[in-house]
């Protein structure tokens, strides 16, 4: 074999390598764990406290599916914006409340992938305070 189509097949093998890698980084399931240590509300469902992951199934899907480590509850969960990224902890994923009412009641707001933006999930209105809650 001649120099030139060993570079190519060289160089041809490289693209695919690299094509491959971007594919499966693109399209593949992204998830977040997190100990939830109260009860909270998605929409007008409320679960208990427990361990939850929180998956996007492709880079491409408008909702989550968060299910709880038990596989006792789960939800489906419609994503109203990307977020983007302002601080090292969405390089590590968490999960965001937001606290609100009289009786402090907890409504998933956010979901940060490792990585990626994170993913609005809920607006609150009123007035409200955030709580993170961390991957594990």
């Amino acid at each position: 074999m001649d120099f030139k189509k060993l570079a190519s097949l060289l160089i041809l093998c490289c693209v695919a390598a690299a094509g491959a890698t971007v594919l499966a980084q693109a399209g593949g399931p992204t998830e977040v764990v997190s100990e939830v240590g109260f009860v909270f509300n998605v929409d007008d469902e409320t679960f208990p406290a427990g361990t939850y992951h929180f998956v996007q199934p492709n880079s491409k899907s408008l909702v989550l599916v968060m299910r709880s480590a038990d596989g006792g509850h789960s939800a489906k969960v419609k994503i109203l914006a990307r977020i983007a990224r302002g601080d090292d902890r969405a390089s590590r994923g968490h999960v965001v409340f937001n606290l609100s009412g009289d009786e402090g009641e907890r409504y998933l707001s956010e979901v940060w992938l490792p990585g990626q933006d994170g993913f609005l999930v809920r607006g609150t209105p009123e007035e409200h305070d955030h709580m993170t809650v961390p991957s594990r």
